[in-house]
């Protein structure tokens, strides 16, 4: 495993036909412009993430994600269940569901099932590091816990927490 950019990380997000994440926090600082505005009601403008995911799909990419969410959800998951775009591939799956799962210990990036990138976040929300792996047992263990929790996950619109 090795640290690299987000440069990097970018860059396969650009190329990759096929990207699949998990998100296992239940709170981003890196959102948190867009989660000050929403907790004060202003509106949030999310038309940048529904062009990318557009263009993802008029390109024939393939776009997954999933939020393992705590319940009762944290304010920073309401507002992304509120937010959430219908564009987008996404599913929720209760922590509750997922205690017999092998997970990844950090959120990661699946691209074409032939690279991982781990972000590694500090307890308040911060990414301190990406890594990147192309290791053959690392990217099969990352494929199929998404491929079994992907099945256990609802899916965006159905959600009711």
């Amino acid at each position: 495993m090795e640290s690299t950019s987000t440069e990097r990380r970018d860059e396969l997000f650009d190329t990759a036909r096929d990207i699949r994440k998990i998100e296992l926090a239940d709170y981003y600082r890196a959102d948190e412009e867009t989660f000050s505005a929403w907790k004060q009601g202003r509106k949030v403008d999310l038309e940048g993430w529904r062009n990318d995911l557009r263009q993802m799909t008029d390109a024939g990419r393939t776009w997954q994600r999933i939020k393992i969410v705590s319940e009762p959800l944290s304010d920073y998951q309401k507002m992304s269940l509120e937010i959430a775009v219908p564009e987008e591939d996404l599913r929720w799956l209760p922590r509750r569901l997922v205690s017999a799962v092998p997970l990844p210990g950090n959120d990661c990036f699946i691209f074409d099932s032939k690279i991982v990138a781990f972000n590694v976040l500090d307890g308040t929300g911060n990414r301190t590091e990406i890594q990147l792996t192309e290791d053959a047992q690392i990217v099969r263990f990352c494929v199929e816990a998404f491929s079994r929790a992907w099945g256990l996950a609802i899916p965006n619109g159905r959600y009711n927490p």
